[in-house]
C-alpha cells in the first residue's frame, strides 16, 4: 500500500509498504488544508500503482469529489482509468465544518477540505459530487460509496465500507478474451452476462491501445 494526499497538489506521504504502523504514522502527521487536486491525484495514483508488485491493483480515494486545483480535466482522468487495469473505489464524504476542524474520524482518517464560516446545513451530503465518484468507479469496475452526514457515525460506516471493499478484492474473477479486431486505440464497451441471470459488475469497457 501507499498513501497519497491531494490538497493544492498530490503528495506522496508513504511509499509502498506492508507495515501498517508506517501508514498510521503518516496519517497522524497529516493536516487537511488548501485546495483539492483530485484529478491530478488520480492520475498520479494510477501511474504510481503500476510500480506495485501485485497483479491485482486498486485505488481507494476518500474525497468530496470537488476538484479545485488540478491541471488535469475529468475527461482526461476517465480516459486514463479506461486504459489501465486498476479498480477505483471512492468514498464520498462531506467537507468539515468549523466545529470539526480539529477532529479526525476514527482510524486517524482525516476528512477532506476545511470550510470556513459556513454551517453544516449549507455543506452536507449535497456537497459531495457523487457523479464524479460514480464515474471513477464505473469506468474501472470499482464502486462508489456515500457516507452519512452524522459525524459520530462515520467511523463505523468507513469500517463497513472497507470490509466490503476487502471482500470484493478477495472474490473477484479476471476474464479475458481475444477481440475480433486488432488494437485500434478506440474505446470498446464490455457487457458480461451469466447464464442464470445473476448480476455482474464490471468496468464499462476498455481502450484498445494501438501498438
Amino acid at each position: 500500500m501507499f498513501l497519497m494526499t491531494f490538497s493544492s497538489e498530490p503528495m506522496l506521504r508513504q511509499d509502498f509498504t506492508n507495515d501498517r504502523s508506517k501508514l498510521s504514522e503518516a496519517l497522524r502527521k497529516m493536516w487537511v488544508t488548501g485546495g483539492t487536486a483530485l484529478y491530478d491525484a488520480i492520475n498520479q495514483g494510477i501511474e504510481k500503482i503500476q510500480l506495485g508488485r501485485n497483479q491485482k491493483r486498486a485505488i481507494l480515494v476518500i474525497t468530496d469529489g470537488q476538484d479545485t486545483s488540478s491541471m488535469a480535466k475529468l475527461d482526461e482522468v476517465l480516459q486514463n482509468i479506461r486504459r489501465q487495469e486498476v479498480l477505483v473505489y471512492a468514498i464520498g464524504i462531506s467537507p468539515m465544518t468549523n466545529s470539526q476542524k480539529t477532529s479526525l474520524v476514527p482510524f486517524n482518517l482525516p476528512l477532506p477540505g476545511i470550510l470556513s464560516g459556513k454551517s453544516s446545513a449549507q455543506h452536507g451530503r449535497d456537497e459531495v459530487d457523487m457523479k464524479v465518484l460514480h464515474a471513477f468507479a464505473e469506468n474501472s469496475g470499482g464502486r462508489a460509496f456515500l457516507l452519512s452526514d452524522g459525524y459520530s457515525r462515520r467511523g463505523t460506516e468507513i469500517e463497513k465500507v472497507l470490509n466490503r471493499v476487502a471482500d470484493e478484492l478477495r472474490s473477484q474473477y479476471t476474464l479475458g478474451y481475444y477481440p475480433p479486431k486488432p488494437d485500434d486505440g478506440r474505446f470498446h464497451s464490455i457487457q458480461v452476462r451469466t447464464r442464470t441471470g445473476q448480476p455482474v459488475r464490471t468496468r464499462q469497457g476498455y481502450i484498445a491501445s494501438a501498438s
